[in-house]
C-alpha cells in the first residue's frame, strides 16, 4: 500500500518538541478506489467549512480517511526502505537534508556502524537509530540502518503498521516501534517478566486541547527504555543498535540540541565559538529551518570547514584525516553535544537547579567509571 497524496490540509493546533504551536494537519486517502475521490473530498471540504454534519459520514470511510501531524508523503519513507531491503544486506537511510562529512567516505558508514560491536565479540545489532538523552527529541528519523535480517522485516512492519494512526507521522511511529520490538524482547529474555505495555502510547494523540503532547512522550519514551535496556550511551539490546553520538553522531539536528541557533553555524557548534573548539559529528541533520535556510547552511558548512563549493570548477584537496582519541590518525566522527549543553547551561543558571534540570540538560548521562 501507498500513502495517496493529501487531498486538504486544515490548520489546527500541534505540538512538536517544546510548547505547543499553531500547525498543519493533512488530510489523505489511503487506497480509496475508484469513483471514491469525489465524495471523499465533498466530506472533507464540508468539515473543513465547519459544517459538522459531515462528520457522521467519516464513520463509512474510517479504514480511508487519515487525518496525519506531518505531509503524509514522509510516511513512505518505511516503504522505500522495504524495497531496497529486499535487493541488499544492508540499508542504510538518510533524509535528504542531511550533510555527511566528506573527510568519513574512505572509512565506510557501515563499519563505522559496526565496528564497535564486532571489536566486543558481539554480532551486528538488526537496526540502528541514534541514541538520545532527556530532554532531547527521544528519536528521529532522518537516520535508520537495517540488515536484511528476520528481525529488522518485522520492525519494518510493525513501523509501516502506523501510517494509519490518525494523527499519526513517522517519527512517532518509529519511536513507538523501537519500543515495541525492545519490549518485545525483553520480555522473552525474561522469561515474560517484563516488557513493554504501551504505557507511552496515550500521548501520541491529541488531548482535549488539541495539542499532541509530545514532549511528555519522549519523557514517558526515555523512562521506559531506560527500564528495558538500560540508560543512554548503556542500552542493552541484540535487535535495535542505539548508536552512541558521543562515538558516533549520524544524525547531528542544531535545532534539537542547540534551539535558537538562528542560522548561525557557530551557535550550532559546528564552527569554533567563543574560543571552544568546533564539533564533528559525522552527520548534520538541517531540519527546523526552511528549504532555502538549509540550503545555505550545506553550503557553508561544507566551505568553512571542508573548503569544499559546489560553484569549484575542480574538486578540492581530500580533507585531511580527523584525529580522534582512539590512536593517531583514527577518525573521530562523534560529538560532544550533551556535554556542552549540560556545561553552557549550567553557567547560565541562576542559584540552585534541580536533579530534573540537570537530567534535561543532558547532566546526569555520563558513563559510569570502571576500574581499569
Amino acid at each position: 500500500r501507498s500513502a495517496s497524496p493529501a487531498l486538504h490540509s486544515s490548520s489546527c493546533k500541534a505540538q512538536v518538541p517544546g510548547n505547543g504551536v499553531s500547525g498543519t494537519h493533512f488530510w489523505a486517502a489511503r487506497d480509496p478506489g475508484v469513483g471514491s475521490e469525489g465524495p471523499l473530498r465533498c466530506i472533507v471540504d464540508g468539515m473543513l467549512g465547519r459544517r459538522l454534519g459531515y462528520a457522521a459520514a467519516l464513520a463509512d470511510w474510517e479504514d480511508v480517511l487519515g487525518l496525519y501531524f506531518d505531509h503524509p508523503e514522509k510516511q513512505t519513507k518505511v516503504w522505500a526502505i522495504m524495497r531496497h531491503l529486499a535487493q541488499s544486506s544492508f540499508v542504510l537511510y538518510f533524509d535528504v537534508d542531511m550533510t555527511i562529512r566528506p573527510d568519513s567516505v574512505r572509512h565506510g558508514i557501515v563499519n563505522l556502524l559496526v565496528e564497535a560491536e564486532l571489536a566486543a565479540g558481539r554480532r551486528p545489532s538488526d537496526v540502528y537509530a541514534r541514541d538520545s538523552w532527556p530532554g532531547t527529541e527521544c528519536v528521529n528519523s532522518g537516520f535508520i540502518a537495517l540488515r536484511n535480517t528476520r528481525a529488522a522485516w518485522l520492525f519494518l512492519e510493525l513501523w509501516s503498521e502506523k501510517s494509519t494512526w490518525a494523527s499519526a507521522w513517522d517519527q512517532s511511529a518509529l519511536a513507538e516501534t523501537i519500543l515495541e520490538v525492545v519490549g518485545a524482547e525483553m520480555r522473552k529474555l525474561s522469561g515474560g517478566t517484563y516488557g513493554y505495555e504501551s504505557q507511552c502510547l496515550p500521548y501520541l494523540f491529541p488531548i482535549s486541547n488539541g495539542l499532541v503532547p509530545y514532549r511528555m512522550y519522549c519523557d514517558c519514551w526515555q523512562a521506559i527504555l531506560g527500564d528495558l535496556s538500560g540508560p543512554f550511551g548503556q542500552r542493552r539490546s541484540r535487535i535495535v543498535g542505539f548508536v552512541n553520538p558521543e562515538r558516533l553522531d549520524v544524525n547531528y539536528v542544531p535545532s534539537d540540541l542547540f534551539n535558537g541557533h538562528g542560522g548561525d553555524l557557530s551557535n550550532m557548534r559546528l564552527l569554533p565559538r567563543a574560543g571552544q573548539p568546533a564539533l564533528d559529528p559525522l552527520v548534520v541533520h538541517w531540519a527546523g529551518s526552511s528549504g532555502e535556510q538549509r540550503l545555505q547552511s550545506m553550503s557553508l558548512y561544507m566551505a568553512r570547514r571542508f573548503n569544499i563549493s559546489a560553484a569549484a570548477r575542480s574538486c578540492p584537496r581530500r580533507p585531511p584525516l580527523s584525529r580522534g582519541v582512539s590512536g593517531p590518525g583514527r577518525a573521530s566522527f562523534g560529538s560532544r553535544a550533551r556535554a556542552v549543553r549540560c556545561c553552557e547551561r549550567l553557567r547560565a543558571a541562576a542559584g540552585a537547579v534541580s536533579k530534573e534540570q540537570l537530567g534535561y540538560w543532558g547532566c546526569c548521562s555520563w558513563p559510569p567509571v570502571r576500574k581499569a
